[in-house]
């Protein structure tokens, strides 16, 4: 089950971003300036893992990489990165853009190409509507509250 979601997309046969051997994710995220945090942390958990992913053989034989642009946390560069990563780099899937605004820009050009959108770093509802049949979410959406692991909360001094 550990890589079940990106089976299903190694087992594209004729996709586009999949050849023989990759898998060509794209991302558009800040790099630089005051959100670059978000963006670089957000690619270097998901290199971490594809690194893992590919050192023990990939998805079906197929290494998984990720491109990258900067986006400065502008949601009209962020569109435009989404057109040339998918027109021009021809990605399989959109990763992990971060950012309400710039998934928000970018979302109506991967519907349009068919292209997945997963893993947006928001919690935003706007993003949440069951008839977006192409994004893929791993983060909570904001409006909804957290709810208790437990029945009950240990109080100091008790067993529980």
């Amino acid at each position: 089950m550990r890589h079940r979601l990106l089976r299903r997309f190694g087992r594209a046969i004729a996709e586009t971003g999949v050849t023989a051997d990759t898998i060509v994710l794209g991302q558009s995220a800040a790099l630089s300036g005051q959100t670059a945090a978000l963006g670089k942390q957000m690619g270097a958990g998901a290199r971490l893992y594809f690194e893992s992913v590919n050192r023990q053989g990939g998805i079906y034989g197929r290494r998984i990489e990720l491109q990258t642009l900067e986006d400065y946390n502008e949601p009209e560069t962020a569109a435009a990165n989404t057109r040339k990563l998918i027109g021009e780099s021809r990605v399989f899937a959109l990763f992990g853009y971060v950012g309400t605004d710039n998934a928000e820009a970018s979302l109506p050009i991967a519907a349009q190409a068919g292209v997945p959108f997963f893993a947006p770093y928001t919690g935003a509802q706007s993003l949440r509507d069951p008839r977006l049949r192409n994004v893929f979410h791993v983060r909570a959406a904001t409006t909804r509250k957290p709810r208790p692991s437990c029945g009950r909360s240990a109080r100091p001094g008790s067993s529980a």
